[in-house]
């Protein structure tokens, strides 16, 4: 798709507005509050850098064929617990970081803005760990990248399957070496905006009264003695701390609910077994399914390498991860979205037309109300739904 034709399909990965060489390229809001590429026409020169660069154009994926596939977690429950899953992202940020690597990832900047950095030390490198369920802004970090790259330095770049494509296509157009790179993708159901969790973030500071001082998604912090990594974990400046569920919290029901993510995410050109990093990381869902041994629900990483590259750290990645090696033909089937993008809430569009008259709170529960006939059936008591499926069973 040509940045000139930019549509609902602009996944608003930035790369245009970095490869431009007249600075012509911004990204703005639209009425859904995602961020879209506008043209600048007085600075524009025409010269197609953004439509050789946009990731809706890539093409150069890698074969599923030779993927190898582990599911397993970091020998260092400490580690399990400040991670998104298992811990496979922090093992891979050590071994890289460790052979003399730079690291890029998402991190939390000026209250919960999420932001691609930049790490050169392994303490910056923890700031990556977690999951941010935020599109993360990289206006300015393919430059960086190249830079580094162009510099003799070797680089680790860890985001989401759109960035990482971006940020190959990138480097492609500017033909700038790709062999010092190594690129780790996560697997995505979709992004919401920044904008978005601003908002959310502003009203629970309004019902408290009080600033968020900490907010991490996927919590392992045990609620009743048992960890549910789809909760949040948030903390006030007034020392409130809420471990908030799916069923409670606007952003996390909203979020699961598949309500306000990015249009693209629907069309997404990278929900295929096909991969475009060296490594995808993600959580190994339905693991316990074929092995009853594992509890995907407290934290267990799939990890998938995708290349030579990757297949080359996998003896330095092992001796800090118990590993088990599982069919790639499991491993690209198990997760939906290996094979098609998320389907979209059916009421995302009431959201955003109710989010410009109420709060985001309400616009949420009032859009991912069940349908009346299962709240209707909800209201009959367990004992007589049980007769009922008994009746129909038989």
């Amino acid at each position: 798709m040509a940045i000139k034709e930019c549509n609902k399909n602009c996944c608003g990965c930035g790369a245009c507005a970095d490869i431009c060489p007249k600075g012509a390229i911004s990204l703005k809001e639209d009425d859904e509050t995602f961020r879209y590429p506008v043209i600048d026409k007085e600075k524009c020169i025409n010269c197609s850098l953004c439509e050789k660069t946009c990731p809706l154009n890539f093409s150069n994926f890698q074969s599923y064929a030779s993927v190898k596939s582990y599911v397993g977690t970091y020998k260092s429950k400490d580690v399990i617990y400040d991670s998104s899953s298992g811990g496979a992202f922090t093992a891979i940020y050590q071994t890289y970081y460790r052979g003399g690597y730079v690291v890029y990832g998402a991190q939390y900047e000026d209250h919960f803005k999420v932001v691609h950095g930049r790490a050169e030390t392994e303490d910056e490198c923890k700031k990556f760990r977690k999951s941010k369920y935020i599109q993360s802004d990289t206006v300015g970090c393919f430059n960086k990248i190249e830079d580094d790259l162009k510099a003799g330095k070797k680089v680790l770049f860890s985001g989401v399957s759109c960035q990482c494509a971006a940020l190959i296509s990138y480097l492609d157009t500017k033909k700038v070496s790709r062999d010092n790179l190594v690129t780790v993708s996560i697997l995505c159901h979709g992004v919401p905006s920044q904008a978005l969790f601003d908002k959310y973030i502003k009203e629970e500071e309004e019902k408290e009264k009080a600033h968020v001082c900490e907010f991490r998604f996927k919590n392992k912090e045990a609620d009743r003695n048992k960890v549910n990594s789809r909760t949040a974990w948030v903390e006030f400046s007034n020392g409130h701390k809420y471990i908030r569920t799916r069923e409670k919290d606007p952003f996390l029901r909203g979020y699961y609910s598949r309500l306000f993510y990015r249009p693209s995410c629907a069309v997404c050109h990278f929900t295929c077994k096909e991969r475009v990093s060296d490594f995808t990381i993600a959580d190994a869902w339905g693991i316990e399914k074929v092995k009853p041994d594992y509890r995907p629900i407290e934290g267990v990483s799939l990890l998938l390498f995708n290349t030579e590259k990757a297949r080359d750290a996998f003896e330095t990645i092992k001796t800090v991860m118990d590993l088990e090696e599982v069919s790639s033909e499991w491993a690209l089937t198990s997760q939906r979205l290996f094979r098609a993008p998320t389907d979209m809430h059916r009421n995302r569009d009431k959201f955003f037309e109710l989010l410009k008259r109420t709060s985001f709170r309400k616009a949420v529960f009032e859009c991912t109300k069940p349908p009346l006939k299962q709240r209707l059936w909800r209201m009959i008591p367990e004992s007589i739904r049980g007769k009922l499926r008994s009746v129909v069973k038989g």
